[in-house]
């Protein structure tokens, strides 16, 4: 099914019953949204990440009824390869049962030539996104501008684009902020999207983690802020111990509040929430374990060699370890 297809679909046809997508991360994320807004709101959900996917708990899940009765929910999203044959049978029990639902955003290498071999049904798509060119990128964004009540017009949304290197998830992360004020001009833009050294930080992580760009300029900008090799250091590790904090919550469903001791704003809560969901939980250890031995580095090393130990940090982290 093509992206145009899609969005007939999600605007006026039946509820799909199961979704797969794959390609752009910033084109699923903001799909994934609208799909699980057109499902029945009191859907028994299991959301499963990375290596936290199990077939058979997938499965189970699928093919009961819910506690209530009142139907499933399965989200999944995963970078290793799933076997076809597992694939069809939750495809299979989706299309039996009536009541249950899934969003299935696959990242492994064989996406294209695995999911060439399914033939979609009237019940389920599969969706490739590719990242959108600029004229698509400033509608979109305007259009989540204006659904939070955000001022944006042609040229603000493209000049946030560029400030944020044309990432859409980034931008559209930034219009939580802009709709605080009452008038959006170029200056804020910059203030919002360039400001802030803790959300650059934050930036810089997903930049690695999504893998598909490089990072080089999240960094450049942390350094033209007057930020030093330890300074960007002592933030990452602050950022990765707050994301492990986040991974942990949601795995027993608590609340950010709950280990934080205060509400984040809602935008900033979700964004986090998402990062954390990135990461396998067997590489916490190791990440942690690459900081520390960073950070003794840096401690040992002359000013003028930190900056190519992190980025070769950096590069590791983002080949390696995440």
């Amino acid at each position: 099914m093509k992206q145009y297809e899609l969005d007939a679909r999600l605007k006026n046809g039946a509820p799909l019953k199961a979704a797969i997508f794959w390609g752009d991360p910033s084109m699923i994320d903001i799909y994934a949204d609208r799909y699980l807004k057109t499902l029945p709101n009191d859907l028994s959900a299991l959301k499963l990440y990375y290596d936290e996917f199990n077939f058979s708990a997938a499965f189970t899940h699928l093919s009961s009824p819910g506690l209530f009765n009142e139907g499933n929910l399965l989200v999944v999203r995963i970078d290793k390869k799933i076997e076809s044959k597992n694939l069809t049978a939750l495809l299979n029990v989706i299309g039996k049962n009536a009541a249950s639902y899934m969003l299935f955003i696959y990242e492994a290498d064989d996406a294209k030539a695995k999911l060439a071999y399914f033939k979609e049904e009237d019940f389920y798509a599969i969706v490739r996104f590719f990242a959108p060119k600029l004229e698509e990128a400033k509608r979109i964004l305007k259009e989540a501008a204006a659904k939070i009540g955000a001022e944006l017009n042609d040229a603000q949304a493209q000049h946030l684009l560029k400030i944020n290197e044309n990432n859409l998830s980034f931008a559209i992360a930034d219009l939580g902020k802009i709709a605080v004020y009452d008038q959006t001009n170029s200056a804020l833009i910059d203030l919002i999207s360039a400001g802030h050294s803790d959300g650059d930080c934050y930036r810089l992580i997903e930049t690695l983690v999504e893998k598909r760009q490089s990072f080089y300029p999240e960094l450049e900008r942390l350094f033209l802020q007057n930020a030093t090799e330890m300074s960007v250091l002592l933030e990452l590790i602050g950022a990765f111990r707050q994301l492990f904090m986040f991974s942990c919550a949601m795995r027993m469903g608590n609340d950010s509040k709950d280990f934080l001791g205060y509400f984040l704003p809602k935008d900033i809560d979700e964004a986090r929430k998402k990062l954390a969901s990135r990461f396998k939980p067997s590489r916490w250890v190791k990440i942690f374990e690459a900081l520390s031995e960073l950070e003794l580095s840096f401690k040992q090393t002359a000013t003028q060699e930190k900056k190519a130990l992190l980025y070769a940090f950096l590069i590791k982290l983002q080949t390696t370890l995440l």
